[in-house]
């Protein structure tokens, strides 16, 4: 048994889970990455000047591979944690990127602080989701998506899915517990 993945991927405030929750409401089984470290107790400090919990990336890295290892089918995995998906298990990445304007607004709208905010940006601009993943996957299974509507993006993944994967591996059921 293995798990087949889709990684889902990007800056904060590219659309990574608006776009995984529309594929998640045709049946498929999506894990935010955030959630996944938080439940299994991922982290290993936090960071004032960045008002964000600092990732023990090995810890995350081998949870979520014993995770992987008992599953079967089709997963879904969405967050900017997405260059730590341990690349046996990746079948596809997706990076979304946003024009910097409007990713600007929809951060500002979170009430991200000034730092984290510039933090965000500089990282899109200098598109290091995208190098990451590159650098974690390969060109073979990585693809950049630019400012693509959502639900567009939700459809791309669906077909993926169905072009590149059995049918019969779409499905997947297993609860997260520690």
């Amino acid at each position: 048994m293995t798990s087949h993945v889709i990684v889902l991927t990007g800056t904060p405030g590219t659309g990574k889970t608006s776009a995984s929750q529309l594929v998640a409401q045709r049946g498929y089984f999506r894990l935010n990455l955030q959630e996944f470290a938080e439940i299994y107790d991922c982290f290993d400090g936090y960071d004032e000047s960045r008002d964000s919990k600092i990732l023990d990336g090995q810890k995350f890295q081998e949870q979520l591979t014993k995770f992987l290892e008992i599953g079967d089918g089709l997963i879904i995995l969405e967050g900017h944690y997405g260059d730590l998906v341990p690349a046996q298990f990746v079948t596809k990445c997706f990076v979304l990127t946003t024009p910097i304007e409007e990713l600007k607004t929809r951060l500002e709208k979170r009430k991200y602080s000034e730092t984290k905010l510039e933090e965000n940006l500089q990282a899109e601009i200098m598109q290091e989701c995208w190098v990451d993943a590159l650098d974690s996957f390969g060109s073979r299974k990585v693809t950049k998506i630019d400012n693509m509507p959502i639900e567009q993006i939700a459809e791309l993944i669906i077909t993926y899915s169905f072009v590149h994967l059995a049918k019969s591996d779409v499905g997947r059921s297993i609860e997260l517990h520690r």
